[in-house]
């Protein structure tokens, strides 16, 4: 599964982004400059101006153009409509930060699946939600909401964990290069079988690191072979 518009975009949005110190948005916006990610960057906030010197943006529907993937930073009800939106425009990818979902009991499940569905129908590619979220070592990108050091060891091997703490001891100690990160969460979308997939074919990696707390069924998604599975030849 090619999952480039959300690992390696070349233009996002930060909706929920602040000037607060200490707030999701206002973490997620510094570690994404900090990094020296080169892309496009816009926060969405409805009465900032400008944010960490960048200019700030009303809404979706007030950006100059469509991001390929968008950062919501934002609570468990607030997500839906805004992925709606998003999705409107086109974008492609997003990673859900909020928790609030499946793992609070039968009225964060409705909202789950109501997340799910909207996934099915668009195709969007979600991470999330309930995550850290998500890098990109070697475009020195990051979609992440936990401190990150400023200058990571960038090398071959992925990481990739439903756990968050199992995203952040092996990504921060620094003795092995790492080409991506991904906090999977509640993988509402997507999977350890869409990132090995996505992974298998990155030049930049060459090993995987996979910390799972189950294996999910995938009620309402279509059969697909198995993420490492390769047609044979003829």
């Amino acid at each position: 599964m090619n999952l480039n518009a959300l690992l390696s975009p070349s233009c996002v949005a930060i909706v929920g982004a602040s000037s607060r110190p200490g707030a999701l948005g206002q973490r997620v916006l510094d570690n994404l400059v900090r990094g020296g990610y080169e892309g496009r960057v816009y926060p969405v906030h409805p009465s900032e101006s400008r944010i960490a010197g960048i200019a700030c943006h009303p809404g979706l529907d007030a950006l100059p153009e469509v991001p390929e993937c968008i950062a919501v930073a934002l609570a468990a009800d607030k997500v839906l409509p805004i992925l709606e939106q998003a999705a409107a425009r086109g974008t492609r990818a997003a990673v859900v930060f909020a928790s609030g979902f499946s793992e609070i009991g039968e009225q964060g499940a409705r909202l789950q699946r109501s997340l799910s569905d909207f996934c099915l129908d668009s195709g969007m590619k979600v991470c999330g939600p309930n995550v850290l979220g998500v890098r990109n070592l070697h475009r020195r990108f990051a979609l992440y909401s936990a401190p990150l050091p400023a200058d990571p060891p960038r090398g071959g091997v992925a990481i990739a964990a439903h756990s968050g703490s199992a995203c952040i001891a092996p990504s921060g100690t620094g003795r092995f290069g790492l080409s991506h990160v991904v906090s999977m969460g509640n993988s509402v979308a997507l999977d350890v079988d869409d990132y090995l997939d996505h992974f298998a074919d990155d030049e930049n990696t060459r090993l995987a690191c996979l910390f799972l707390e189950t294996v999910r069924g995938r009620t309402g998604w279509p059969p697909r072979p198995h993420a490492c599975a390769r047609p044979a030849s003829p």
